[in-house]
This record gives C-alpha cells, sequence and structure tokens, in this order.
C-alpha cells in the first residue's frame, strides 16, 4: 500500500472521529466548557443552563452534577445544589471541596446530622486537616442547641 495513501487513510479516520464525537472537545463536552466560562464570569443563571445541557449530553459525569452544585450555592438555591450534589456523590465523583460545599449546603437547609455525616467522610480521607475538625464540632453544637436550647444561656453585658 502507498505511504501516501496510508496517511490520507488515517486522516480521514481522525476527522470522523472527531464529527462522530459531536459535541466532545478533548472528551469534554462544550455545553461544560461555556458553563465553566460563564461561573468564571459570575453569570451563574447561563452557567446552569448550560451546565444542564452537558448533564443532558453525559448524565453519568459526576463532575457537571458537582459543578452545578457549587453554581446553585453562588445563588443561594440550597435545595436544587443539595440535589446536585446528592447525585455526584451517588456518582463517587465528588471531590473533597464538593463534599464540603455539600456539607455547608446540608447545614444551610438545617439538616446537621447530613452535614456531620458529609464531614465525617471527609474526616476519613483527611484527617489532619484542622478546619474541618473546627467546623465538625460547630456542627455537633449546632445539633445540641437545636435538641436542647435551653442548654445555651446568654447573658447581656452590662
Amino acid at each position: 500500500m502507498n505511504p501516501i495513501s496510508t496517511t490520507i487513510r488515517l486522516f480521514l479516520v481522525i476527522v470522523l472521529t472527531i464529527l462522530v464525537s459531536g459535541n466532545s472537545v478533548y472528551g469534554q463536552n462544550k455545553a461544560a466548557i461555556k458553563a465553566s466560562e460563564y461561573a468564571d464570569r459570575l453569570q451563574y443563571a447561563d452557567a446552569i443552563d448550560l451546565w444542564l445541557r452537558a448533564i443532558k449530553k453525559d448524565p453519568t459525569n459526576a463532575g457537571y452534577y458537582e459543578q452545578l452544585g457549587f453554581t446553585y450555592k453562588k445563588l443561594n438555591q440550597y435545595s436544587k445544589a443539595e440535589n446536585a450534589f446528592y447525585t455526584a456523590d451517588s456518582l463517587k465523583g465528588l471531590s473533597d471541596a464538593g463534599r464540603i460545599a455539600y456539607s455547608q449546603t446540608l447545614l444551610r437547609r438545617g439538616k446537621a446530622d447530613a452535614s456531620n455525616e458529609q464531614v465525617s467522610i471527609y474526616l476519613l480521607e483527611n484527617p489532619e486537616n484542622f478546619l474541618i475538625r473546627q467546623m465538625l464540632q460547630s456542627i455537633d453544637k449546632l445539633s445540641v442547641w437545636e435538641e436542647q436550647p435551653n442548654a445555651f444561656v446568654i447573658y447581656p453585658c452590662l
């Protein structure tokens, strides 16, 4: 076979692979790339639309759900953020930062026990993190306060 013919065939295979992959750019969805750009420019509403489009094309990508959760959290849409983080976690793709954001989201929604559980999972993987240990203690105190509000007495300064 002619070397030029082999080169042309190889080139055609590469071009066809790129065309068949559709919206993917080096393994990442174009909508996801654009969503990241919008989020970087603080255009969160537009970023959410694009994250949802990226998820529609690749519903098993935990990273997309995690980024969607971060974006919802920025807009104080904690219920939607919780759902997005939950999905990312169930797909076994929640990063350390995502786990902390998930914990904070749960806490904002009044779910101290679930938040505590997420922090505990993080601590199992990162036992030396002092700030997270402090956060866990704060969550514990909040839980006690919710269960026994009279256990804490605030005296006014005179």
